[in-house]
């Protein structure tokens, strides 16, 4: 049996090193929620929000596999704030702050960011509005190689028996400077009891293709590939209190082609508001290029409410807090308990966001 074991982890170890000395291969984190982790998918949304907004996310992927319990095999964690600073009646700044961190088998690999995404908001009137995001970062991958098994300690019949020969002295960690970029526009039209909204998006990640290799290559590679992002959608008022919203989402990759369709259902009781106490979703994520791709339904609920007794001038404070499941299904199907992902965050209104020209939106 321990001749079984150290020869799993064999192939386990071929099959990473495969990965970080081919990154062609290698993608970035993606995650189900759009709603909650807007800035990870476009820095132009820095600020959007207008008020002082803190987010963050914990996703844990594929929970069966072995590795850590927590925060899991494979999970993404992060946290963010962002702001608008008005510069005039019409024109406006985003900035912000994230941190990210992507944990891979029992700690074996991390990559870990630090982002300040900036964004130059254009509000051309209550009905359209342009947003120019861009995000520069730092970021570290690292790895334990103690944690690895190698060949020559390996033994046909006792399993792992000695030490290795492998030098363990070599690269355990990389730095390397990042720049994405990203354009984002949105329309509405409130006449009368026609209620519309529309958002499109398009954001490019990896600009400068960083070399990532643990090994110290720097070739073509063992360089991140571009990645590239398209999203749409939109809300329109169905009947009274409820929207009916369609989202889109295209995320290019090296040969990672991934499509991701489906409807949100927002539920608002008072109409004079743009808080949404309770929103539906279902999606179905798919792959492109490879048919052999684990495809899935997303299922979806977010709730979003006020505190009460913390407002400026009349507004309020905001909370909250979201859920998504993936089930899979074809490729891999439930075998690895799908994934999860968890979404607070906390709007705080500030006096610069109140004196201008406002854009009501229903997210």
């Amino acid at each position: 049996m321990k001749s079984i074991y150290a020869m799993i982890k064999l192939i386990l170890l071929c099959i990473f090193f495969e990965g970080i000395q081919c990154t062609a291969y290698a993608q970035d984190p993606s995650y189900s929620q759009y709603q909650g982790n807007e800035l990870s998918f476009n820095p132009a949304y820095a600020g959007v929000a207008k008020d002082l907004r803190f987010e963050g996310t914990y996703r844990t992927l594929w929970p069966n596999v072995p590795g850590k319990q927590f925060p899991g095999p494979l999970s993404t964690y992060n946290a963010s704030f962002d702001m608008m600073v008005p510069l005039n009646h019409i024109q406006k700044l985003g900035i912000g702050f994230s941190a990210d961190q992507d944990v891979e088998g029992q700690g074996y690999l991390t990559t870990t960011t630090y982002a300040v995404p900036i964004s130059y908001h254009l509000l051309f009137s209550k009905a359209a509005s342009m947003y120019i995001g861009l995000r520069p970062s730092l970021n570290q991958v690292k790895i334990d190689w103690s944690r690895f098994v190698f060949s020559d300690q390996l033994s046909p019949e006792y399993g792992i028996v000695q030490n290795t020969s492998f030098n363990q002295e070599q690269l355990t960690s990389r730095y390397y400077f990042n720049f994405d970029a990203g354009l984002l526009g949105r329309f509405s039209q409130n006449v009368g009891r026609r209620e519309n909204y529309e958002e499109i998006g398009f954001a490019v990640a990896n600009m400068v293709r960083p070399a990532i290799s643990l090994t110290g290559g720097t070739d073509a590679l063992s360089r991140l590939p571009i990645r590239y992002v398209i999203s749409g959608r939109a809300a329109f008022k169905a009947i009274d209190k409820l929207f009916i919203g369609p989202l889109m989402l295209f995320e290019v990759q090296g040969q990672f082609f991934s499509t991701k369709v489906g409807v949100d259902f927002y539920y608002r009781p008072k109409n004079s508001s743009n808080i949404v106490p309770l929103t539906f979703g279902l999606y179905h994520r798919t792959g492109v290029l490879n048919s052999n791709d684990t495809r899935g339904f997303i299922a979806y609920v977010g709730h979003k409410g006020v505190i009460p007794g913390n407002y400026i001038r009349g507004k309020m404070a905001t909370y909250s807090v979201g859920f998504s499941a993936d089930f899979n299904y074809g490729g891999l199907n439930m075998q690895t308990y799908g994934a999860y992902e968890l979404t607070v965050g906390f709007t705080l209104p500030t006096k610069l966001s109140l004196d201008y020209y406002d854009q009501q939106c229903i997210w």
